[in-house]
Formats: structure tokens, C-alpha cells, sequence
């Protein structure tokens, strides 16, 4: 191709491929580059007629807290380091509670990033109908437990691929199993379903895929 076509079809491809709207923008940043905009949007319209909802309302429930959650440049930059001087040290975890106070002493900065969610969450909890708060309570408890396995499994890379794998397929399980009414109060205030459909072509969908066929080997 000639220089002048090749700068044609740049400037094709600059000004008309189509600006994304604040709403599409915002879908960006909470599901990562590679989300498809367009079938973020009809699923966002799909899950809220099966709420029986706005999609607006169903929009803010899938962004909203996902703001709120949302680590800052620093506290990133913070928990990456603390995070590297936490996978040189040794030793296994027993308990839920030894991760909480290792992560108290060894990592300061991460174990308040991780609270100030936590009580973030707690604040949404009365939101939501009991067996649905057991499930988030739940939740949290299964990925202290996670940790306490991936410690156990040092060293073992398809150990920790069968650990997380086994955890994923746990918290689906457990969440398969909740009532319909359940399922729609959690789905009205974190858009779970919604979120996981968004990703599923994702890299994240991509990556829970992956963790799948390693554990068939």
C-alpha cells in the first residue's frame, strides 16, 4: 500500500471510528479495556427486565460500588510492594485469623485497603435479605480460607491453579444453590450475574477458563 492510502485509511479509522459515551466509558474502567461495550450494554438491559428494574438502576448497581471499591494509583503502588516483600517470606497459614494478623504486621498499608472495602460492604449488607448477607459473610470467610490452602500449596504452581480453581467452583456452587429471591436481592446491589456475563469474554472470563482445563489435567 502506498504511504498516501496508508495515511488515508488512518485518518479513516481516526475520525470515524465511534466515541465512546461516559456510560460506555465508565463499563471501560470497571470490567477493563477488552469489555465489548455494546454487549455490556444489552446484558445491563437483560438482567434489569428480569429485576424488574430500570436499567439505569441496574447500571448504578454494576458501577457504583465498583467506584467505591476502587483501588487509587497509591494504594496499588503500596499493596505491589508490600504484596513482593510478602511472597518472599515462608511459612503456612493455619487459620483465617493468622492471615489477618500476618497481613496486620507485614503489610500494614494492604491490610487497611482491605478493611476500609470490607466495611464498605458491611454497610450494604442490611440491603440485602438474610440468606443473601450469609452468602456475602460467607464469602469473605472462603477467601481467608483460600489463602490459608494457596500457603499451603508453596511453591506448587498447579497446587495453587487447583486451589483457586476449587474456590471459584465452590463460591458458583454455593451461589447456585441461594434462592431465586436471594439471587435478585445480591443481583440488585453487586450485578454478579451481570458482571460475570460482561466478563465472561473478558481476560478475567479467559483466566477462569484456563484455571478449569488445568484442573482436568
Amino acid at each position: 500500500m502506498s504511504p498516501l492510502l496508508c495515511l488515508f485509511a488512518l485518518v479513516g479509522v481516526v475520525f470515524c471510528a465511534p466515541a465512546l459515551t461516559d456510560r460506555q466509558q465508565k463499563l471501560v474502567k470497571v470490567f477493563g479495556e477488552d469489555t465489548n461495550v455494546t454487549r455490556a450494554e444489552a446484558v445491563i438491559e437483560e438482567e434489569a427486565r428480569k429485576l424488574g428494574i430500570s436499567a439505569d438502576e441496574y447500571y448504578n448497581a454494576c458501577t457504583a460500588n465498583a467506584d467505591a471499591v476502587d483501588f487509587t494509583d497509591e494504594e496499588e503502588a503500596d499493596m505491589k510492594r508490600e504484596g513482593e516483600a510478602l511472597a518472599k517470606m515462608k511459612g503456612q497459614f493455619n487459620n483465617r485469623d493468622e492471615v489477618l494478623k500476618a497481613l496486620q504486621q507485614n503489610a500494614p498499608k494492604t491490610y487497611a485497603v482491605i478493611m476500609k472495602r470490607v466495611n464498605i460492604v458491611e454497610k450494604e449488607l442490611p440491603k440485602l435479605d438474610g440468606e443473601a448477607q450469609n452468602y456475602v459473610r460467607k464469602l469473605g470467610n472462603f477467601l481467608l480460607d483460600g489463602v490459608v490452602a494457596l500457603s499451603k500449596a508453596e511453591n506448587d504452581f498447579f497446587g495453587q491453579l487447583s486451589v483457586i480453581g476449587k474456590a471459584t467452583e465452590q463460591i458458583l456452587a454455593d451461589y447456585k444453590s441461594l434462592p431465586q429471591s436471594s439471587k435478585d436481592s445480591l443481583e440488585k446491589f453487586y450485578c454478579i450475574n451481570g458482571a460475570i456475563r460482561i466478563a465472561s469474554n473478558g481476560k478475567i472470563g479467559k483466566l477462569i477458563a484456563l484455571i478449569k482445563e488445568f484442573q482436568k489435567l
